[in-house]
């Protein structure tokens, strides 16, 4: 893909310096199609094949979003979440769950396990950009707000 280095652990970054976005997803295509998008959008994009990865970079890139896939080999989506968000500096990181499996039950553990939000799969381009750009707007730290779930 032109613009878009496939590597694990790539970043894409535009010619101006919107926020960092990190997309966690251990499907190459999807990881792809929203650095895509974001990329498009002007945001600096960072890649990470699983829950372990993405809990490696945050410490070294800390993001203004991530983008979580809860359901992954190595280390989940629930447990890279919660990780994350036992990192004090990160309190004002917002986490987007992502999955294709958005039924109450997994909606709470997403909730629970520390993201803001839950999306469900497959994303609409459109869908991505109003949602990452609805949690820029609404970063605080993490005890000032409260999760739910979108479309």
């Amino acid at each position: 893909m032109h613009g878009v280095q496939r590597a694990d652990s790539s970043t894409v970054r535009a010619s101006f310096a919107l926020p960092l976005i990190l997309v966690v997803d251990d499907v190459e295509d999807n990881r792809d199609l929203c650095a895509l998008v974001l990329h498009g959008r002007g945001y600096t994009v960072r890649l990470a094949v699983d829950g372990a990865d993405a809990v490696s970079q945050v410490r070294l890139h800390p993001p203004a979003v991530i983008l979580m896939d809860l359901a992954m080999p190595t280390m989940d989506g629930f447990e890279a979440a919660r990780q994350i968000r036992a990192m004090p500096a990160l309190a004002e990181v917002r986490i987007i769950g992502v999955s294709a499996f958005t039924d109450s039950e997994n909606v709470e553990r997403a909730l629970e396990a520390g993201c803001d939000e839950v999306l469900a799969k497959p994303l609409a381009p459109r869908v991505l950009l109003e949602r990452v750009e609805a949690n820029l707007r609404a970063r605080t730290p993490r005890g000032a707000r409260h999760g739910r779930m979108s479309a």
